[in-house]
């Protein structure tokens, strides 16, 4: 049976102990506009995600948790113009359980994010300080506009990075195709590539790839950004203008 929406508005029950805990029989995970510190525990042989989220009555008041067919979805509801006041207040915690393969999609959040190896896709768009670190995924699309700091472990699929702002992400080894957008100061490291690599960076952003072996390359630099790859690309295009630098080994 689906559980109806759950607007956590009750003051804790005990003053130790979580606000909320549930389970649920879904596979999707989607947190948005959560400010605090979020959790995910990637279990495997687990047939259920469960929930469990404490704080101050009244940053709970403010979580919905609720299932949307195959997806838990965990929203934090935001007064207009109360963001800096909630954001001085870290006395909230989403820890969530998922089984291993669950796809995780995070949007707008504001604080820490600590993820398993989810050995599934992994989608993040931060609009705000955002500090996350992740483990194995399978898919990767990771888009920070302002200061967040995104480190995620390997990724056996495609991964996508757009940065904007001073934002830095780090990954570990790619399997699939790798495409980079950067403008702005943003930094974007990646472990290695063995697909083919898209890069433009405009500004003055820094793209260094470790290592690995691309069958195409394509590089495009506009500014003061700068590009290093120190692999081999059996394909490459290069297009610089402004005082941008491109560094191909192999």
């Amino acid at each position: 049976m689906i559980r109806r929406p759950l607007l956590l508005a009750a003051a804790l029950a005990l003053l130790t102990g979580p606000a909320l805990a549930d389970s649920y029989s879904t596979s999707r995970l989607h947190v948005r506009g959560v400010i605090g510190e979020v959790t995910v525990t990637v279990v495997p042989g687990a047939s259920r995600m469960e929930v469990q989220v404490t704080g101050t009555p009244e940053r709970v008041a403010r979580i919905q948790v609720r299932p949307e067919g195959d997806r838990l979805r965990i929203e934090e509801e935001r007064e207009r113009n109360r963001t800096s006041e909630i954001k001085a207040d870290n006395s909230l915690t989403v820890a969530v359980t998922v089984p291993a393969g669950s796809p995780v999609e995070l949007d707008d959040l504001i604080g820490t994010v600590r993820i398993g190896d989810l050995d599934a896709p992994l989608s993040v768009q931060s609009g705000m300080a955002l500090d996350l670190e992740a483990g194995r995924v399978t898919q990767a699309s990771l888009s920070v506009s302002g200061a967040g700091d995104l480190t995620v472990g390997a990724v056996s699929g495609a991964l996508s990075v757009s940065i904007s702002g001073a934002g830095s992400i780090k990954t570990g080894a790619v399997g699939g195709p790798t495409s980079v957008a950067l403008s702005g100061f943003g930094s974007a490291s990646i472990a290695s590539v063995s697909g083919p690599v898209s890069i433009q960076v405009s500004g003055a952003g820094d793209v260094d790839i470790e290592g690995g072996h691309t069958p195409s390359l394509d590089v495009s630099v506009s500014g003061m950004g700068n590009v290093r790859f120190d692999g081999v690309a059996d394909r490459r295009q290069v297009n610089t203008s402004g005082m941008g630098n491109v560094e191909i080994g192999g």
